[in-house]
């Protein structure tokens, strides 16, 4: 059995629905949490094993798999598994 280590989080600023953060599309709000993430543990995105995330409302254009989408545009190489989970307010806690 491997030894899991979380070695760095992030996560976004709380708002309102179509408040504060409304025109940011949910591509750039997904790929702003990965990137910091990486960068607060000094990893590169080859270096990553796994991405598991999770969103508490899906909107705009991201696809089913948003985990996915967004890793890729953070510089996580597509051959890293990567998955979302969609349980709203409790996504958060399952992923850790």
């Amino acid at each position: 059995m491997n030894d899991v280590v979380i070695v760095s989080a992030a996560r976004l600023p709380i708002g309102r629905f179509g408040g504060s953060l409304r025109e940011v599309s949910d591509w750039d709000l997904g790929t702003i949490v990965i990137a910091e993430a990486m960068k607060r543990a000094g990893l590169r995105g080859d270096e990553i094993d796994e991405v598991i995330m999770a969103h508490g409302f899906r909107t705009g254009d991201l696809p089913a798999n948003s985990s996915r989408a967004v890793a890729l545009k953070a510089g996580i190489p597509i051959e890293i598994p990567q998955f979302t989970i969609n349980k709203a307010c409790g996504g958060s806690l399952r992923a850790i």
